[in-house]
């Protein structure tokens, strides 16, 4: 497996583990990243960070 195919498949199973434990909301702000909400609360924020890990 080369880097990025090793980043993909990190990225593919945080997002299923999150999605497997964890009821949270899925929000999108405009400002390229991704935040996992309970209620009001932010658990995790994911920044699109653009031509890093090959995007």
């Amino acid at each position: 497996m080369d880097k990025q195919e090793v980043l993909n498949r990190i990225s593919e199973e945080t997002m299923r583990f999150i999605r497997g434990k964890y009821r949270l909301d899925e929000v999108s702000d405009g400002k390229k990243e991704l935040k996992f909400r309970q209620g009001k609360k932010t658990i995790l924020t994911l920044p699109y960070v653009p031509k890093q890990y090959g995007n």
